[in-house]
């Protein structure tokens, strides 16, 4: 969107003010922002919470009911005798959230019995319920039988309304077919406990219905119900405890009753903001805020929608004359002021207002109105860049307060150990114009004198000081043994600033936007300066780079480049053949290919033309001339020393090992001979024998040490040019077979749940066999017998996802960060051994594979480890 520039700020204001208040309208009456404000709601609530009152009781409908009387339903007889028990207690009134739509066809007496209990409890409210008969079809009142109808004192609803989220936090107090005729069963309820219940129902009034169809529900009084304190619940007894006197009656008097289910599959369960609760625990929550006052009311549509609009024009025209760091803190405080009123409102008035259609119009206006600020400054850039371009390199000139300090600096590093700088109109040098000395380490202080009989020499240096534009003079002696090169350095620094004329420094207003052109204007004289430092920098870089174009065509190579590819004149070489000159695996069309396609990063490794040199790849595709890819940057890292020194440690590890190997399995050979021709002995001599265990076990357990050396000596130096096609399925077969011996000797059992289809991914086998049975080894290692470990493993974006999870003793959160490290072992109550290399190969091995691994543990409950690799690129190419 463009304005034009001759309108003036404040009606540019209006219209942002305009269109603002539209957004905050819109909001409001398309609801765009509901999910966001009830989550707002629910947060809120969650703070006030407020435990339910004692005298509510819920008799459920439990399994345990069920278990001793039967299966439902059951005969009203037994509904009549709950009745009669609940009355000799003193219960105050009933209600029943249980459907008693068809007559006892088995044993009609039955009904007559139940009606007369209704009618002999006398506060007793049957339910209502509105169905349809199926989909698309009709919907029905379906009523309590007429008997029990007209002995009960009353009856109601109860439709819980849900959000778009799924979520119920409403009521609506009316409800019928054609009219909203009949109240919430818990209105009903009590106004049974309270004859002074007035009858104007609390709640937001939807408009007229639009049609009089007996066949329409319609419903009426919308009200929010705050749910009480989950720390508190409501009381609660077992139906089968009251048919059986198994309640006190001092516990059942003076109690309001709510008979429900609450058996699985038998009762609704309602998803609320503090999780899943039956619908009888619902509707004793509305039970509870309908006696309280706590209803909440919500601002009607219109309402909002015209509160939403005048807010947010308001606040936005409030700050017409404030700075961009004023308005900034006006619109945090109007958002923060906004969120706490519609807050505050939800406990003091019991009124909510959604805050979002005002909070985001104010987020939004403040961008859009500091981009319009900041127009007319990167217009006035682009046109100073453009001009900046044409013009010589500019003057350098230096501030007094930074002249101290840089040479100082300069001194320092030539050795010119007596020099001073004097303005150039003092003719005397006086103490008070001198300004640097080499004793004066802070920059400020008593200068040095030059003394003693040794060459002087000067020159006039344009500085500026606080009196405005000054010619000073520098003078310095050199000491009596000065090396050429100190004395190049120095004569080279100072002569690059010397006899420059002094420019004027510009004043800068103080008006931020036009502060902001100024500097800008100013740094822009550096532009060519800076360009060429950087490419001087990037001429002596030890890394060799390389820049070309889609074309295929050198558009720049540093020094180390040239000499690596033996360029010329590398600007419009041909980039290919400068390529082939180095090594990497799949080829370089198919690296570049897949580095134009992704337009990311990639990391490999390349090997020169003999046999030692070995370089690290950096490449990634730039956006320089346009908005799409246009230019690839190569960067080729010299690691041939890297790779010797890993060369020679992975022998020096491997001969280790060798060494640390080789005895102990003599050990063990000698053990075994000497086992299979002393048998008697070993038999008849216990103590003989069981030295002979421990000096087995010690062999074994140095030979997993050094097998632990050796898997992570491999690992460590494997590279993908060794990698091939691994099929995940059989990786986790083979390492099962591997561990189920060992999971047998302490009856653990391994649960594996995978997917069914192909998992591949580009790696060592033999590497990733032995992460999984690592990870199940040290589950099987760390839990108790009888126990369970599970293996899951599907695929997942582009993925494999393989989890493996114990209930061993668990890693605490202090061990979490370096339970990954080399040599860590996670402490524990199990006598287990091991090196502690075990999990630091896996992420070694899960990070050379482009993978990672992830732990989540809690102590005595057990340890998931999660494994990520990617799968191949064709995994699903036909």
């Amino acid at each position: 969107m463009r304005f034009n520039p001759n309108i003036s700020t404040n009606i540019e204001r209006l219209l942002f003010a305009v269109l603002m208040a539209i957004l905050a309208g819109a909001i409001s009456l398309n609801r765009w922002a509901y999910s966001v404000d009830q989550a707002i709601y629910d947060a809120a609530i969650a703070q006030f919470r407020k435990p339910i009152d004692q005298d509510i009781l819920i008799i459920a409908i439990d399994e345990r009911s069920l278990l001793e009387l039967g299966r439902w339903p059951w005969s009203r007889d037994l509904h009549a005798q709950l009745l009669d028990e609940l009355a000799d207690a003193g219960v105050e009134a009933v209600a029943f959230d249980v459907v008693f739509a068809e007559p006892d066809r088995v044993n009609p007496n039955n009904d007559h019995v139940f009606a007369q209990a209704i009618q002999a409890m006398g506060r007793v409210a049957l339910l209502v319920h509105m169905e349809q008969t199926h989909a698309g079809g009709q919907i029905l009142e379906v009523m309590p039988d007429p008997l029990l109808l007209q002995s009960a004192a009353a009856a109601g609803h109860v439709h819980i309304e849900y959000d778009v989220d799924g979520v119920s936090r409403a009521v609506f107090l009316k409800e019928g077919l054609g009219e909203a005729y009949w109240p919430h069963l818990m209105h009903a309820l009590w106004g049974l406990v309270d004859p002074n219940v007035s009858d104007d129902f609390p709640g937001l009034r939807p408009k007229a219905a639009q049609t009089a169809s007996p066949f329409v529900i319609q419903r009426d009084y919308y009200n929010l119900i705050p749910l009480a304190d989950p720390t508190s619940t409501v009381a609660t007894v077992s139906y089968t405890d009251v048919i059986h006197n198994r309640i006190a009656p001092r516990n059942l008097k003076g109690k309001i009753a709510i008979v429900g289910a609450t058996a699985k599959g038998l009762g609704d369960i309602v998803a609320t903001s503090i999780g899943p609760m039956s619908g009888v625990e619902f509707n004793a929550n509305v039970l509870n805020a309908l006696r309280n006052g706590s209803t909440i009311l919500p601002v009607s549509k219109l309402a909002h929608a015209l509160i939403s609009v005048l807010a947010v024009f308001g606040i936005i025209m409030l700050g017409v004359r404030a700075s961009p760091r004023d308005y900034l803190v006006l619109t945090v405080s109007a958002v923060a002021i906004w969120l706490t009123l519609s807050v505050v409102g939800l406990f003091t008035v019991r009124v909510w207002f959604a805050p979002l259609s005002v909070i985001l119009p104010l987020l939004v206006f403040y961008p859009l109105w500091s981009w319009r600020r900041l127009e007319q400054a990167l217009v006035f850039l682009r046109r100073e860049l453009a001009r900046v371009e044409q013009q010589t390199r500019p003057e350098q000139i230096w501030h007094v307060n930074e002249a101290q300090k840089k040479l100082a600096f300069l001194a320092g590093v030539t050795g010119v150990l007596q020099w001073q700088l004097v303005a150039r109109e003092s003719l005397p040098l006086k103490p008070s114009r001198l300004f640097l000395g080499a004793d004066d380490n802070n920059g400020v202080g008593e200068p040095a004198l030059i003394s003693g009989g040794g060459a002087r020499e000067q020159r006039t240096l344009a500085i500026v000081s606080e009196a405005g534009a000054t010619e000073f003079e520098l003078q310095w002696q050199w000491p009596d043994q000065v090396a050429e090169v100190d004395k190049g350095l120095w004569l080279n620094a100072i002569n690059m600033i010397a006899n420059q004329k002094v420019g004027v420094e510009k004043k800068i207003p103080s008006e931020l936007v036009s502060e902001t052109i100024a500097q800008l204007r100013q740094a822009n004289k550096q532009i060519d300066e800076s360009r060429a430092f950087f490419d001087r920098c990037l001429e002596n870089l030890q890394d060799a780079v390389l820049v070309a174009n889609l074309f295929g065509e050198v558009v720049f190579a540093n020094a180390r480049a040239r000499v690596l590819f033996g360029l010329n004149q590398p600007v419009g070489a041909a980039l290919m053949p400068c390529l082939e000159q180095l090594q990497i695996d799949q080829g370089w069309p198919a690296v570049i290919g897949r580095i134009v396609h992704d337009q990311g990063e990639i990391y490999a490794e390349v090997r020169g033309e003999q046999e030692t040199e070995a370089f690290f790849l950096q490449l990634a595709s730039l956006k320089w001339r346009s908005d799409d890819l246009d230019t690839l940057l190569f960067s080729f890292t010299d690691v041939s020393f890297i790779k010797e020194a890993e060369r020679v440690r992975s022998e020096a590890l491997q001969f280790l090992s060798h060494d640390l190997r080789s005895p102990v399995v003599s050990i063990l050979a000698l053990l075994e001979h000497y086992r299979s021709r002393n048998t008697e002995q070993l038999v008849s001599d216990a103590g003989l024998r069981e030295v002979f265990t421990e000096i087995e076990q010690y062999a074994r357990k140095n030979l997993s040490f050094a097998e632990s050396f050796l898997h992570l000596a491999r690992a460590e130096i494997v590279g993908d040019s060794k990698f091939d096609l691994c099929d995940m399925h059989s990786v986790v077969d083979n390492a099962l077979m591997m561990t189920r011996q060992q999971a047998l000797a302490k009856s653990i059992g391994v649960d594996v749940d995978r997917t069914l289809d192909d998992l591949w991914v580009w790696g060592d086998g033999e590497l990733l066999e032995r992460v999984v049975v690592n990870l199940l080894s040290n589950g099987i290692k760390y839990s108790e017998p009888n126990t369970k470990i599970s293996l899951h493993m599907r695929g997942n974006s582009g993925a494999v996802e393989l989890q493996v999870a114990d209930q061993g003793i668990g890693i605490s959160a202090d061990e979490l960060d370096t339970i990954f490290q080399r040599f860590h072992r996670a402490a524990g109550g199990l006598p287990v051994s091991g090196a502690g290399l075990g999990l630091h190969f896996v992420d070694t091995v899960c990070k050379k594979h482009g993978g990672s691994i992830t732990v989540a543990s809690e102590l005595g409950v057990g340890s998931t480890f999660t494994v990520v690799l990617p799968l191949c690129d064709n995994q699903f190419d036909e």
